[in-house]
């Protein structure tokens, strides 16, 4: 006996199409496959008819329903920060597509610490300018992540501090001062 087989929808295959059976007995396996290409996000219905000549119980229908979820994604933010020594920052990833929200936090290169919340403190000493990039990656779907930068600035130099070996003269209101290199003060009215 032959047997065939159609369906309605796009995207749905089955393999074989057509087959058949000998002798009364045994059976044939057929696959069934989806190509999810183009298809949006939502439930989609279709329908596997098998078809045998000379069958009694034919045409068979099997019904196939599909859920495509939307695609996972994550963002960052914020997406990039200027912090000093030992400064924090807050960051806040946010997860859609799926109902795991939660991320995993890493920092590249390892600079400063992040803790599961989110929360970027810098190191307490920063020698020079250096980037930091902070990446979330989402627990439903490792493959999907978002980055953040942190530009670390070191701390500006202290302010000179200018000292004196000769004390400064009492001063005369009105009187005006000067010093010459060697650090000598002089009435500059005279």
């Amino acid at each position: 006996m032959s047997w065939s087989e159609s369906d309605n929808a796009s995207w749905l295959s089955v393999s074989p199409t057509s087959g058949g059976v000998t002798g009364g007995a045994g059976g044939t396996s057929i696959a069934v496959s989806v190509n999810l290409s183009g298809l949006a996000a939502g439930s989609y219905s279709g329908t596997i008819t098998i078809t045998a000549a000379g069958a009694t119980n034919t045409p068979k229908t099997v019904g196939v329903s599909l859920t495509v979820n939307p695609a996972v994604a994550v963002s960052v933010s914020p997406t990039s920060v200027q912090l000093g020594v030992s400064q924090t920052q807050q960051f806040t990833a946010t997860v859609s597509g799926s109902t795991t929200t939660a991320v995993t936090w890493t920092l590249s290169p390892t600079v400063g610490t992040i803790n599961s919340s989110g929360l970027y403190i810098a190191p307490a000493t920063i020698s020079s300018t250096q980037t930091v990039t902070v990446t979330a990656t989402s627990v439903a779907d490792p493959t999907k992540s978002a980055q953040a930068t942190i530009t670390l600035s070191p701390p500006p130099p202290p302010a000179p501090t200018i000292t004196t070996t000769n004390p400064l003269p009492t001063a005369t209101v009105g009187t005006a001062y000067s010093t010459d290199i060697g650090g000598h003060w002089r009435n500059s009215s005279l």
